[in-house]
């Protein structure tokens, strides 16, 4: 006897870069599926019929908003240097956001967590979405792409939750919080404390400097993650942000 539903290790996806019926999408419904084979693909006429991929629950985080409360194995994973992307990424059907808001909403949460993912290990804070082939967005082995209103779609639903903000109006770039501001503000705050910059004043250079600064993910920091930590601890007393002239020479005074 199957696994009660509620405590399946696995569950069942089924997309199609084509259109599919509500009645097709529908029908998908979790499963203990642990005896079966990872994927399974039937064409007709030179046409995709359907496409459904198997992956262990934990290739989708549901709820999940931090890379630090992801599990480590990715199961099988195709490796870029040493980032491992996770399964998911190798299908065409997945570049293509699905109509169906269940499944849809599945799709997107397996993005995210691929987003919070890649930056964390690659130290990236802001992303272009007008880079037509970065790599988080497109896979050359499947010849697939995410389109930039894809690409807004995800970052839309990461805004939602706290996990991005837009910059500037065209909603073209963001600021990928992969780390909560909060975080970032009090380890910040943290190390200014233990280094006695208790009233002085500390650029945004020499804070993602890694002879001077805290160190660690404040390596190479992008300014807009500083800022930000700056503006959390000025909401809490802790410090103030201070722009130079013409945006140069940002500064932050510890308090």
């Amino acid at each position: 006897m199957g696994s009660p539903r509620n405590s399946s290790p696995y569950f069942l996806m089924a997309f199609s870069p084509y259109s599919i019926s509500p009645r097709q999408t529908n029908s998908v419904s979790r499963q203990d599926i642990s005896s079966t084979p990872r994927t399974s693909c039937r064409r007709g006429a030179g046409r995709l019929v359907l496409m459904s991929t198997y992956f262990p629950r934990s290739d989708f985080h549901e709820g999940t908003t931090r890379p630090d409360a992801l599990p480590s194995d990715e199961g099988a994973a195709r490796m870029a240097g040493a980032f491992a992307f996770p399964d998911f990424f190798e299908y065409p059907p997945y570049f293509t956001i699905q109509p169906t808001p269940e499944t849809q909403r599945k799709q997107i949460e397996l993005w995210k967590s691929l987003i919070f993912r890649y930056c964390q290990h690659h130290k990236t804070h802001v992303l272009n979405l007008e880079e037509v082939d970065h790599p988080l967005f497109s896979n050359p082995r499947c010849d697939r792409k995410l389109s930039l209103d894809a690409r807004r779609t995800l970052v839309d639903a990461l805004t939602k939750g706290g996990g991005a903000e837009w910059l500037g109006t065209g909603r073209t770039r963001c600021v990928v919080l992969w780390r909560s501001v909060a975080s970032w503000g009090e380890a910040m705050h943290a190390w200014a404390c233990e280094c006695g910059h208790q009233g002085a004043v500390v650029t945004v250079g020499e804070i993602a400097d890694p002879r001077e600064g805290p160190g660690g993910d404040f390596v190479g920091v992008d300014e807009e993650i500083v800022v930000r930590a700056a503006r959390y601890l000025e909401a809490t007393g802790k410090a103030a942000l201070l722009v130079g002239e013409g945006g140069d020479d940002t500064g932050v005074k510890f308090l």
